[in-house]
């Protein structure tokens, strides 16, 4: 969800430490939300990476998106303003803005796939592989991009073997992962 006039704005003054910020830099970066919010990508990096279906990805970054919401953090965004020129003149600091469970969810995600390359390169020299990292790496990707479109495919077609998996943005992640459960 992006920022829309008349949504709330968070004044930087009312972020807290447990508050994970989206964007770059080195403020964001050394922001004590984001830096537990990566400790907790990282301890659970080579599970998603080892995951073989998409479900079950998901329900590793909801259970990361969850534990920061029970530590009472929020995933916000900056609010930028277009044509203004922060910088020079010095105008007001418009502030953050919360982003929705899904958006949460994609960010991370992609944590979660960042060096995703070199921890396969890892995983595959723990277990003794004799496949060249780059062969590997490359078949590796080809595979799971195949397996998820199967999973799309699946996803899609009605069949009465398969309950539907839909992930509806308005249900918080925690409502989401105990419906895969009951599976």
């Amino acid at each position: 969800m992006d920022y829309y006039p008349g949504m709330r704005a968070i004044p930087t003054s009312e972020i807290t430490p447990n508050d994970v910020l989206c964007g770059r830099g080195g403020n964001i970066n050394s922001h004590p939300g984001n830096e537990r919010f990566r400790q907790m990508v990282d301890s659970k990096k080579r599970l998603y990476l080892t995951s073989r279906f998409k479900r079950e990805k998901r329900v590793i970054a909801c259970n990361i998106v969850d534990e920061i919401n029970t530590l009472n953090g929020r995933f916000l965004a900056k609010i930028y303003v277009s044509g203004s020129k922060r910088g020079r003149k010095k105008a007001p600091d418009p502030g953050w803005y919360e982003v929705d469970i899904e958006k949460a969810r994609e960010k991370t995600s992609q944590a979660l796939r960042e060096n995703a390359t070199e921890i396969r390169k890892e995983l595959n020299a723990e277990e003794g592989t004799a496949a060249t990292p780059n062969e590997d790496s490359r078949q590796q990707d080809n595979d799971y991009y195949r397996m998820e479109q199967h999973e799309e495919e699946m996803s899609t077609n009605e069949s009465k073997c398969s309950k539907p998996q839909q992930f509806n943005a308005d249900n918080d992640c925690h409502s989401w992962i105990q419906e895969f459960q009951e599976i």
